[in-house]
């Protein structure tokens, strides 16, 4: 036995919105996740190209999901694909380095690491600075979000295949909340 259909015109149509929305949840989610992903590459292409104005308007978009700092960023048409601190001790030449004579960090102490004002300072010049044409342009977010999200969207994407979906079962909630949040809640804590 079927409920009776609404009779106002606007409840109709808001049941099948509701209704056209749950059957293709996994096409919504995908699209909104891959539109997601495909700002964070997008955003140093249109810098590249010449259109800084409208790559800013993304990393402002963008700043209330990541901290955006450029020695945690993955950067695109530079030299490196990273630009780490020179205290990582990596072989990749450090965030300093290719820093030092740029004015967007010209009173700021690129070592800093005893003086709470000074680093804050070096934290807010990394958050804003998108990049240049010898290191490239970073990513509207930070090195581990790229991987977070990417490999998400490549997750819904593999699962929407139908033969994949037929084979897969839903996870108990006590393994999602083992393997899906407890990372990330160790991750935001640590």
């Amino acid at each position: 036995m079927q409920p009776p259909a609404p009779k106002h015109p606007l409840a109709r149509s808001l049941n099948v919105g509701v209704y056209r929305l749950a059957k293709h949840r996994l096409r919504v989610a995908l699209g909104v996740v891959g539109v997601y992903v495909a700002f964070m590459y997008i955003t140093p292409v249109m810098v590249k190209l010449g259109g800084p104005g409208a790559a800013r308007t993304i990393y402002t978009l963008y700043s209330p999901f990541c901290h955006q700092l450029a020695f945690r960023s993955i950067f695109l048409f530079g030299e490196q694909p990273f630009y780490p601190r020179s205290v990582s001790s990596t072989e990749l030449s450090p965030f300093e380095v290719y820093t030092e004579g740029l004015p967007e960090f010209a009173n700021i102490d690129l070592y800093a690491t005893e003086s709470p004002q000074q680093f804050a300072n070096l934290l807010f010049a990394a958050r804003d600075f998108v990049g240049d044409e010898t290191m490239g342009y970073k990513t509207s977010v930070c090195a581990r979000d790229v991987a977070i999200y990417t490999l998400l969207f490549i997750g819904m994407l593999i699962s929407s295949i139908p033969v994949v979906r037929r084979r897969l079962r839903p996870v108990p909630i006590w393994l999602y909340l083992l393997l899906g949040i407890a990372p990330i809640g160790i991750d935001g804590v640590s």
